[in-house]
C-alpha cells in the first residue's frame, strides 16, 4: 500500500505519474556465489480526486433567433440574423463548487445584438450572477471577449445558463 498526500492547491484531476524500483538481492545460504538479483519497476499514475468535490460541466448552445430553427450546439445563419447562445452550467459532482467563472468570446463575423446581462439566463437562487465585458464596452456592437462571474454556492446537481445574441454582419 502506498501514501500520497496531495498538494492542497492540486486541481480535481491533477495527475502525478511515479516510479517503484524495488531491487531484490537474494539469500545464498548455501555459499554458491550465484549472485542473483532481480529489479522490478512499477510504474503507475495517481488521479486526485476530493471526496464531495463538485465538478463543472460546460455546454454551449446555439439557436438562430430570426428563423426560429431551434437550440443546438450548431446552427446556420445568414448575414442580417440574430442568433443566440446559451451557456449551460451544471455541477455534476458531489459537493459544492462555490465560484463560477465563465468565459467566452463574441464570435468572430458577429457583434452583440444587444447589451448582455444575467437576467437573461437563468441563475439558481444560491447564486449571484456579476456580467464584465472583457473590454470596458457592453452594447450594441461589440465585438471582445464576455466574462460572467457567479458567486455563492452551486449545490451538487444545480445547473443554470446565461445566454447572449450577436448580429451576423
Amino acid at each position: 500500500m502506498h501514501t500520497f498526500f496531495i498538494p492542497a492547491n492540486a486541481s480535481l484531476n491533477s495527475l502525478f505519474n511515479y516510479n517503484i524500483k524495488a531491487v531484490m538481492v537474494f539469500d545464498d545460504t548455501a555459499s554458491t556465489g550465484h549472485g542473483i538479483v532481480n529489479t522490478v519497476i512499477d510504474s503507475d499514475t495517481v488521479r486526485a480526486v476530493f471526496s464531495g468535490a463538485g465538478t463543472l460541466k460546460l455546454e454551449k448552445k446555439v439557436a438562430n433567433i430570426t428563423n426560429a430553427n431551434g437550440n443546438d450546439i450548431s446552427n446556420s445563419a445568414k448575414p442580417g440574423e440574430v442568433i443566440e447562445y446559451t451557456v449551460i452550467f451544471t455541477n455534476t459532482g458531489s459537493g459544492d463548487i462555490k465560484e463560477v467563472m465563465i468565459l467566452d468570446t463574441v464570435p468572430q463575423h458577429t457583434s452583440l445584438s444587444s447589451a448582455i446581462n444575467c437576467s437573461s439566463g437563468t441563475i439558481p437562487s444560491g447564486l449571484s450572477c456579476s456580467f464584465i465585458p472583457v473590454a470596458p464596452l457592453n452594447a450594441i456592437g461589440y465585438q471582445g471577449g464576455v466574462k460572467w462571474i457567479l458567486t455563492g454556492t452551486l449545490r451538487p446537481g444545480e445547473s443554470g445558463n446565461v445566454v447572449y445574441r450577436v448580429n451576423i454582419d
